[in-house]
């Protein structure tokens, strides 16, 4: 099992710290297009999009813990899922 050091930090998280737009349209936003064109949705992404979208935005950088972020992206796959069962 790896482990990943408790100071490492992603592209986008230097990029955001910095001010600097992130590659987040290119990488989420594309997974997104890929859904659309095949009819299906990409909710966890769909979150994950959003939500760097809106730090980009803001003028402080939000913080989000691992845990936190993760609630965010859970939640946002049980909300898909539950649509779907009820479909």
């Amino acid at each position: 099992m790896l482990t990943i050091a408790p100071v490492a930090r992603s592209s986008m998280a230097d990029d955001l710290a910095a001010g600097r737009p992130t590659e987040i349209d290119w990488i989420n936003g594309e997974v997104l297009r890929l859904g659309e064109q095949h009819g299906t949705r990409a909710p966890v992404n769909e979150r994950l999009h959003a939500l760097v979208q809106a730090a980009e935005r803001s003028t402080t950088r939000p913080h989000w813990s691992g845990e936190a972020l993760f609630a965010e992206l859970r939640q946002a796959a049980g909300t898909h899922e539950q649509r779907a069962v009820r479909r």
